[in-house]
């Protein structure tokens, strides 16, 4: 599905919708970079399994330090073996 200047995606299936001009909006992150080369990806990986926190990883690579946490968010997505570095507690209903 192509996307077109004004859309944006809503959902899981990838399905573009038409931003509301009558909305307020805002663009979330915009100062970051979410490119990274393969090599990079790679290399986070190694470094973070092997102990070596967020912050350092980032200073050697000279990036963000929420571009790195972004990172280990999509390795973890893509079903990457990355040590924990969140852990989601679970909420008794009463």
């Amino acid at each position: 599905m192509t996307r077109h200047k004004g859309e944006f995606r809503t959902d899981v299936k990838g399905t573009y919708h038409t931003l509301d001009p009558e909305e307020d909006w805002v663009i979330i992150l915009e100062d970051k970079e979410f490119a990274f080369r393969k090599r990079d990806l790679t290399y986070i990986e190694q470094q973070y399994n092997d102990g070596h926190e967020p912050e350092v990883i980032a200073k050697e690579l000279k990036r963000d330090e929420w571009e790195v946490l972004f990172v280990l968010c999509h390795l973890a997505i893509k079903g990457r073996n990355i040590r924990v570095f969140a852990e989601r507690k679970r909420v008794m209903s009463a």
